[in-house]
This record gives structure tokens, sequence and C-alpha cells, in this order.
């Protein structure tokens, strides 16, 4: 019997994994309002706790408390800055930020930028 000519695909019973697949499968099916229900659920739940995710650039938390490593970083940090970002300000002569030599030089200055060590 040519299964392909009934729309059906072959399966091998035989592969690991098979029979929970073929199981989650017919589960899937049988209770799609369910599934669909439970899905926007979990997403809602999920969601929910989206604005309480904050970006944490606090270098401590990579030092176990009485590191001595923690301590010299504090020491650098105070002898020297805490920022280790840098800004570059390209201001057009032309006024016009979208002009093809201010794009040229912004796209020279970031090439060149990331040959800064450690950048």
């Amino acid at each position: 019997k040519n299964l392909a000519k009934v729309g059906m695909m072959a399966t091998d019973s035989s592969k690991p994994g098979y029979a929970f697949s073929s199981w989650l499968a017919e589960f899937v099916m049988r209770y799609r309002w369910l599934v669909m229900g439970l899905s926007v659920l979990l997403t809602l739940a999920f969601a929910s706790g989206a604005p309480n995710l904050r970006p944490f650039d606090d270098y401590r938390v990579f030092f176990g408390k009485g590191d001595p490593r923690l301590a010299e970083f504090e020491r650098l940090q105070n002898t020297y800055t805490k920022t280790d970002n840098s800004f570059f300000a390209i201001t057009p002569s032309n006024g016009d930020v979208f002009s093809k030599e201010t794009l040229l030089a912004v796209q020279a200055l970031t090439e060149e930028a990331w040959k800064i060590p450690f950048a």
C-alpha cells in the first residue's frame, strides 16, 4: 500500500521516543481546546512577570563574600572609575544625520571602535 497516496506518513515504531511522541500527538489532537487554553494561560502567567525583569550589570555577583578579588576589583574601581562604557558623538556640519557622508563616518568609527582593546 502506498502511504503517500492516502496522505499518511510512514512511521517507524522501533525508533526511540516514538511511543511518547505518538501519545503526545494524540493527546494534543484530542484535547486541543484544553491545550490551547492552558497555553494561553501559561503565556499570560509568564508575561505577568515580565515587568519585574531588570538588567543586572553589577559585577559583584561574580564574587563570593570575602573574596580577595572582589576587594581588588573595588579598589580598582575606586582608583579609576566605575564606568565601563564609551560614548562617541558625531555632529554633522550640514545638520543631516542621514546623509551619505555622515553614515559613512558612523560606519568607519564603528569599525575602528571594535579595535579598541577589550571592546
